[in-house]
């Protein structure tokens, strides 16, 4: 990883206001990316839009993405300053942003004391916030007028937050990866009997038993690691338990088929019966993002573990839409729900965070359309 300290430090940035977007993972910039374009797409007069991110690959990742989707003019995806007090307060004086949508928890200190610092109100918005039991809150934002919205993903990240920072205006709408997304049935023939999404090395162990099942069945089978510069230890892993490999795009009619870079979900999981994901065989960091399957209407597994987000998994597995799987799985059991009604399910969620969105653009509103200058105490 390249931590690029002179560019956190000084910039370059533009002495041009813009819309401030921040994330951390690759996932909530790609939430934040799909929010980005909905902003453009309703505000003909909306300024620039910088979006954020503490990791290079991440960075690399979205600038790549948005070459196709977007005028160079109205997005630029830039490495984000370091959060100490002295560097984001040049920083929003070089900027003046409009305003700082974050995703998530991505709740650093001083990027809130910036926010608080204005003399006009604070302009800091959170959407699809999560707050975790016994999750600490910095203390710059102990204050009921520290955000102008929020908007969590479930009832109780909403009252944990509130309980140690109440809000004047916040909203529950679930999560937002779900935003401008479409359920899409694949029709494509089956080639992949399982897709292992966000697997850490780690879980590795936990899985071998799954993985030499499949292989002695005669199956193939997609694993994505968590983090792609761990595929050669992936390909090791494989190979010392004796299971052929390839890489995909490449395609073998038994064994594992391991990704290496950045992307290929929405090529391989239409060609996937059913998905296991990762994260949620070991109690930390607890489980990654299903929502990708689903949207497929792909039977989805997790682990035993769904650390951060036990209410959305709870609700989830409820209404029979995720299966657990015990911590040394050796099989996939019946899956409860069909196809159709894990599409039924994932419009009803859409909906929902597609009402979120609509409230935060009038919020928006109101601040593109004044387009006022603020000044920073």
């Amino acid at each position: 990883m390249r931590w690029n300290i002179q560019e956190r430090l000084f910039g370059p940035w533009e002495k041009a206001q813009v819309l401030w977007l921040h994330g951390a993972s690759l996932g909530e910039c790609k939430v934040l990316l799909a929010l980005a374009k909905r902003i453009l797409e309703d505000f003909k007069n909306c300024p620039p839009i910088l979006l954020t991110s503490q990791k290079t690959e991440v960075v690399d990742f979205i600038n790549k993405k948005i070459r196709s989707d977007f005028s160079k003019h109205s997005i630029q995806t830039k490495i984000a300053p370091l959060p100490l007090n002295v560097i984001i307060k040049r920083f929003y004086k070089q900027v003046n942003p409009l305003c700082l949508i974050l995703c998530e928890n991505e709740l650093w200190p001083a990027y809130l004391s910036a926010e608080k610092s204005r003399t006009n109100g604070s302009k800091l918005i959170l959407v699809s916030g999560r707050f975790k039991r016994g999750a600490y809150l910095p203390k710059q934002i102990l204050s009921p007028k520290a955000f102008a919205a929020a908007d969590f993903q479930t009832e109780l990240d909403q009252k944990r937050f509130s309980e140690k920072c109440p809000l004047l205006n916040s909203t529950v709408s679930g999560n937002w990866k779900l935003l401008s997304k479409k359920t899409k049935k694949s029709i494509h023939e089956k080639k992949y009997e399982v897709a292992f999404l966000s697997i850490h090395y780690s879980e590795l162990a936990f899985l071998k038993n799954l993985f030499l099942n499949l292989y002695a069945s005669n199956k193939a089978f997609i694993v994505a690691p968590r983090r792609l510069e761990e595929a050669e230890k992936f390909s090791k892993f494989f190979a010392k338990i004796k299971i052929k490999e390839s890489r995909f795009p490449n395609f073998s009619s038994n064994g594992v088929c391991l990704i290496d870079s950045f992307g290929q979900f929405e090529k391989f999981l239409p060609l996937s019966k059913a998905a296991v994901i990762g994260g949620s065989f070991k109690a930390r960091p607890g489980v990654h993002d299903f929502y990708e399957p689903l949207l497929f209407g792909i039977p989805t597994y997790i682990g035993p573990f769904s650390y951060g987000q036990e209410e959305m998994v709870s609700r989830y597995f409820q209404a029979g839409i995720l299966q657990k799987l015990p911590l040394r799985p050796c099989s996939l059991p019946n899956y409860f729900a069909s196809s159709e009604e894990i599409i039924k399910f994932l419009e009803k969620e859409i909906y929902a965070v597609e009402q979120g969105y609509l409230k935060l653009r009038q919020q928006l509103s109101n601040w593109i359309v004044k387009n006022e200058k603020t000044d920073f105490s």
